[in-house]
């Protein structure tokens, strides 16, 4: 069997399959676009976030080794105005933390002293929540979790008073309010249609959120820290 025969036989099984030649970059652009438009109906995802390259290969196959050829998903992104897969993938699955975690708390802690504390990644495990527990080893540990949403990360061997007194790396914090916010943050990027000008998940700013009457959410971030300090400790963007 000679080359040509081979490359025959490779195509013969797709007729609509297109060679490499043809991907041009805007073309792939143009294709990703369809592709995306798609997402909210099919998935439930904003049509502005860049899809994992496995993913459109199981329905798009030559569209992934589009973008392979064409300076991959991160180049891609960038040309197309999409927010990183990296960036949002992070988004939702602190999103699912935090819902996963506040309803733990709610179910097994709903004592209003027990709400101050994070609580023990082996409890976690023991009562089934076997991907909270692997999505907190994934975000940073409870530890690190509980300065960020201001909890105390363990209540052995401190006095009522240093327990009382003592400072959190981040200050106070509520997880209903960062389950609210993300989740606005999110009906936000359903509405958004790609190139985006600023391909980031941001905080919204006050004039933002008080356009969708969200002054709860203006006078919560203040209250918070103001919008840098939320920003940080939720990982987004904001405009400086």
């Amino acid at each position: 069997e000679d080359t040509q025969e081979r490359k025959e036989r490779q195509w013969r099984h797709s007729e609509n399959r297109k060679h490499g030649k043809y991907w041009t970059l805007p073309l792939v652009v143009e294709h990703l676009y369809k592709y995306l438009d798609e997402c909210p109906a099919r998935l439930g995802r904003p049509s502005c976030w860049m899809p994992r390259p496995a993913e459109t290969g199981d329905s798009h196959p030559d569209l992934m080794l589009a973008i392979a050829a064409n300076g991959g998903a991160k180049r891609i992104s960038k040309v197309a105005g999409l927010v990183p897969y990296r960036e949002w993938s992070y988004f939702e699955g602190q999103l699912e933390l935090l819902v996963d975690l506040n309803a733990y708390k709610e179910r097994y802690h709903p004592e209003e002293e027990a709400a101050k504390w994070f609580p023990f990644a082996s409890h976690i495990r023991e009562n089934g929540y076997e991907n909270l527990y692997i999505l907190i080893q994934r975000y940073g540990g409870r530890k690190f979790l509980a300065s960020r949403y201001g909890l105390h990360a363990s209540n052995q061997g401190r006095s009522a008073e240093a327990m009382k007194n003592g400072p959190l790396l981040y200050g106070r914090f509520d997880l209903k309010f960062a389950i609210d916010l993300l989740v606005f943050i999110r009906e936000l990027e359903m509405k958004k249609k790609p190139p985006l000008a600023r391909p980031t998940i941001d905080l919204p700013s006050h004039y933002i959120l008080k356009k969708y009457k969200r002054e709860d959410l203006v006078r919560q971030i203040e209250e918070f820290g103001g919008s840098e300090n939320v920003a940080r400790r939720l990982g987004l963007e904001w405009e400086h």
